[in-house]
This record gives structure tokens, sequence and C-alpha cells, in this order.
């Protein structure tokens, strides 16, 4: 019961946000065992979405794979958000966009002290992603900065503008800045260096 109370959260946020409601379903895997059989290759992570299906590990099984208990919901909300984001922005986009609203919206903001400098720029497929060793704080603390900054609503502003723009242009439109001197600003507000 607590677990659909998670999920239910979870989708009814980012209803909220991308202001849609989308057919998801939710499956929760007991025995990881399965699912990497089922996978046909070794799943490390505890969740992750095919079309509109999100398959998450049970959270009494996170331990086993070096996760929180309670971060369950983040989880189920991260994979929900991709979801949502490929329904929003109907084009491919950067990596660092999607992963890092999809993060954004899930987790708080990640301690600054475990911050490496990345360029946005260099994070456009999920092989340059995987270059990194930790992108998703980088990417979701920029759009923490973002929110901080500029308010929700500008950040799905910019993603909704993403479908008629280029990131470029998208980007310096909502916010007024170019998307450089904008992480530039980031970097010297989190002392990035």
């Amino acid at each position: 019961m607590e677990l659909k109370k998670e999920i239910k959260q979870a989708y009814k946020e980012l209803s909220n946000f991308f202001k849609i409601k989308l057919p998801i379903r939710v499956f929760i895997v007991s025995n990881i065992i399965n699912l990497n059989y089922k996978q046909k290759r070794k799943w490390f992570g505890v969740g992750f979405f095919r079309k509109n299906t999100v398959v998450v590990i049970h959270k009494k099984l996170f331990p086993k794979l070096r996760h929180k208990k309670e971060e369950f919901k983040g989880v189920v909300m991260h994979e929900m958000a991709h979801i949502f984001i490929k329904e929003t922005i109907k084009k491919n986009i950067p990596i660092w966009i999607e992963e890092g609203v999809a993060q954004w919206l899930s987790f708080p903001k990640v301690s600054k002290k475990k911050i490496k400098k990345i360029s946005l720029k260099k994070l456009k497929t999920l092989e340059d992603w995987y270059k990194y060793d930790t992108p998703f704080i980088y990417c979701s603390n920029f759009f923490h900065y973002l929110e901080n900054k500029y308010g929700r609503e500008k950040i799905y502003k910019f993603l909704v503008a993403l479908n008629k723009k280029n990131m470029s242009k998208a980007f310096r439109d909502v916010f007024k800045i170019k998307l450089e001197d904008c992480e530039k600003e980031y970097r010297k507000n989190e002392k990035i260096v």
C-alpha cells in the first residue's frame, strides 16, 4: 500500500508540472535474478522505463543495489519523468536536458562538495553521459539553480519551446541569457571550478 501511495504521489507531481495526464504502468520487481534473465544483461540500476512502462525494483531490495529505501519514490518519479519529457518534447534533445530535468524533478539538490565540473555542451548523447563521473548531480543541480533564479514555470516553458526551436535559441528566448553565460553563472554561484 505504501508503494502505491508513493507511485501515485510521484505521478501527480509530474502531471501537475507537465500539465498533462499520461497512461503510465509501473511494475515492481521483487526478484532481481528474474529481471536480469529477462533483460539478457546484468542490470545494476533500480529502475528503467520503456515506452509508457516503468519497471522498478521493490524498495526492500534497494540496499542490495547500493540505494537507500527512501529513494524509491524518487526513482519511480525519475523514470516516469522520462515518459513525460518524451511526450512534451517530440524530438531528440541533448541528454543533459532529459536526465537533468528527470533528476531535478525527482530528487533534492545535492551538496556542492560532490559536484564536478562538466560542460553541458559536451553532454549530447548517452555515450557522452557515461564519460563523466557525476553528470546527474551537475545537470540536476543546474536545473535547481534555474528554478531558484527563474522559477519552475520558466523551465517548463523552455521544455515546450524545444519543440519549435533549437536548444540555444529556446534557452535564450525563455531565460533571456545565453546558455553558456548561464552555465558560467551557475558554476560561479556553486563554486564549481
